[in-house]
């Protein structure tokens, strides 16, 4: 069963109800990946941007080019009981070993594919029924103080998500892309941009520009979908940001994974084949993302379709 919770108010507010209501598994989660689990009263005041991770690594980035992402992700550390830094360390191409952002935290290939149709678009992505041993995902509702309120799946420690989609029909999901050659630099993690986009965009020609010009590390396609039915994949890669567009007569766009699987994919959908056979891997579960309705759906392997949550905007007053 999935969880599901509700964080409002500043990004720090919103981190701190993550963080707390989730601090055993977090904990345990930072425990297992050789994380610094100890966070003093002395450690707390010290300033955001000193240490080797927050003064002159990933960390850094991150307080520079996403300073929301960078408040949420204080306030889980300070409801967990962790020290910034170590959250930070989670978002270090290498360190993260959920496979949710990039080819270096996993072997699994995952997809996403963008239907355009009368629904205005829908979402699928690949998920996996757990992340890693001991990291399960949740079902989050964000309302956030200033912009778009929004729905997403994530893991308990992120401050960003996988997937989600907010109340002016904005559609978002990261994938891996292989065939991108993975960077080991400190620029921010693309993930970051997910929550970005769907605080601040409610159209795909705003979010493409965002994530376009944003420096981001590379490896990963960003798919992006809204209730006009439009669609296009942000291809994040060492040379820069690649923009892949649905064509006017084409039906489907799909991201992640090898050009190999991505065309056979391509192949099954457009020759009617059922969506979620289509691009689900063996043993996976998939996530549906429906713009119009602003709704998500999970199905886990052997389950059947349920709808989850759905976010609207809130009422005039």
């Amino acid at each position: 069963m999935m969880r599901d919770i509700s964080c409002e108010g500043a990004p720090r507010d919103q981190g701190l109800t993550q963080g707390a209501l989730f601090r055993n598994e977090i904990r345990d989660w930072v425990a297992r990946l050789g994380g610094d689990a100890h966070r003093s009263f002395l450690s707390a005041l010290r300033p955001l941007t000193s240490g080797p991770v927050l003064g002159t690594g990933v960390g850094r980035e991150v307080l520079r080019h996403h300073p929301h992402m960078a408040e949420r992700t204080d306030g889980i550390a300070r409801g967990a009981r962790l020290p910034l830094s170590s959250l930070m360390e989670l978002l270090i191409p290498g360190r993260n070993q959920a496979p949710i952002s990039g080819p270096a935290a996993s072997d699994a290939v995952a997809h996403a594919a963008l239907l355009s149709g009368a629904d205005g678009g829908t979402l699928l992505r690949e998920l996996p029924a757990h992340a890693a041993p001991g990291c399960r995902f949740l079902l989050r509702h964000s309302v956030p103080e200033v912009g778009f309120r929004s729905v997403e799946v994530t893991l308990p420690w992120q401050a960003s998500c996988v997937a989600g989609v907010n109340e002016r029909g904005l559609a978002i999901a990261i994938v891996p892309e292989p065939e991108c050659t993975p960077s080991y630099s400190f620029a921010p993690p693309a993930i970051l941009l997910v929550q970005d986009c769907l605080q601040r965009f409610a159209d795909l020609d705003s979010a493409l520009e965002w994530c376009a010009e944003r420096p981001s590390a590379p490896g990963v396609s960003i798919a992006i979908s809204d209730a006009s039915g439009e669609c296009a994949a942000a291809v994040l890669t060492a040379d820069g940001c690649r923009v892949r567009r649905s064509a006017p007569d084409q039906a489907t766009l799909v991201c992640g994974g090898s050009s190999d699987s991505r065309a056979e994919i391509a192949k099954r959908l457009d020759a009617g084949d059922d969506p979620l056979r289509a691009i689900q891997s063996a043993g996976a579960g998939a996530l549906f993302v429906n713009p119009r309705a602003r709704s998500i759906r999970v199905q886990w392997p052997g389950s059947s379709e349920v709808l989850l949550a759905s976010v609207t905007a809130p009422e005039s007053p």
